[in-house]
């Protein structure tokens, strides 16, 4: 990532049993950025309280954790992907209809080349990027000529149908931002959040008019709703876990599908549970208008792959068709 590097997957599974058969599975994500431990304790704080709860008041719970405390968000997106995991299977019907049903097949996966030496970043596209349709590339805004030198070895590689999102991940002032931009005039680029704040970037448009994806300043629906009507972005990433959960990012993707404005889907790395399940969300959006997706389980080594995303030829993914979103971690697990 480019603000730390991430060697272990934090991730917890949470399973919901009814005692009558019905079953769904959940992924808490943990971000390696902020204090893990006391994340875990708040964690355990909810889930111990929660003991033999009634199915039908997890919703509700779920709306007073949302607004409780920032830091639990992750365990929201999980219960609620285990509830409508549940829900799901027990009806038959796979996750994605519970989300609004699937309007594309499969979603292109992108490639994500972390912040290196130029020739480095430029060699992963060589024998990485070849069928991808999306390039994602990590800058740290730094040293700005390293920065350019960094754009200007990738986009040596690229091939004409390719897009590549130039991530600053918000580490831009609005003038350096603007410096950066006025080098390049080539239209396979989206500039992604190249300023923190959603002013900044949207001035950027206004004094550029060039392609912006925003990402981490748009953290709410309020701010979904803002920046649909100010038509400013050209596109905009939706994290489930980010936003407390799939039923919260299912109506920011409704909102931008109803604007006209495209957007990526994704979130922190994980594991299967939660990569299929963003997965389910990414295929409800119309394919005009999905920049990409990603199998958020691509950095790891996998021992054993528990399935939910699908491969495909040309660089693209695809949900499982089955109840549920596809995953059930092994028996062996919960002993």
């Amino acid at each position: 990532m480019s603000y730390v590097t991430q060697t272990v997957l934090y991730s917890r599974i949470v399973r919901l049993d009814t005692g009558d058969g019905r079953i769904g599975y959940g992924e808490i994500i943990s971000d390696p950025g902020l204090d893990l431990p006391k994340i875990r304790s708040l964690e355990d704080l909810v889930l111990n309280q929660m003991g033999a709860m009634s199915l039908e008041n997890l919703p509700t719970l779920l709306t007073q954790l949302r607004s409780s405390d920032i830091h639990l968000l992750g365990l929201v997106f999980a219960l609620e992907t285990a509830y409508l995991d549940l829900m799901s299977r027990h009806n038959g019907v796979p996750l994605y209809t519970l989300l609004g049903g699937r309007q594309c097949g499969d979603v292109v996966d992108y490639l994500s080349i972390s912040c290196g030496a130029p020739e480095a970043m430029a060699d992963r596209i060589r024998f990485n990027g070849g069928e991808r349709e999306v390039i994602q590339i990590k800058l740290n805004g730094k040293v700005m000529n390293t920065d350019i030198a960094r754009i200007d070895a990738c986009m040596s590689v690229l091939r004409p149908g390719q897009t590549v999102l130039i991530d600053f991940n918000g580490a831009l002032s609005l003038n350096a931002a603007g410096s950066v931009i006025s080098h390049y005039s080539d239209n396979r680029i989206m500039w992604e959040e190249p300023c923190a704040s959603y002013e900044e970037n949207r001035a950027l448009v206004d004094s550029t008019g060039s392609r912006l994806l925003f990402d981490q300043c748009i953290k709410s629906l309020k701010d979904f709703a803002r920046a649909c009507n100010d038509g400013a972005m050209a596109g905009v990433c939706i994290k489930p876990m980010s936003l407390g959960g799939l039923s919260v990012a299912r109506a920011a993707r409704d909102m931008c599908a109803d604007a006209g404005i495209a957007v990526r889907i994704d979130g922190l790395w994980c594991g299967a549970v939660s990569a299929a399940s963003i997965l389910h969300l990414a295929v409800g959006m119309p394919r005009e208008l999905l920049i990409a997706g990603c199998d958020l389980r691509e950095p790891l080594v996998l021992e054993e792959d528990w399935g939910g995303v699908i491969s495909k030829p040309g660089g693209r993914i695809a949900p499982m068709v089955c109840p549920g979103h596809g995953v059930t971690p092994p028996r062996a697990f919960w002993q």
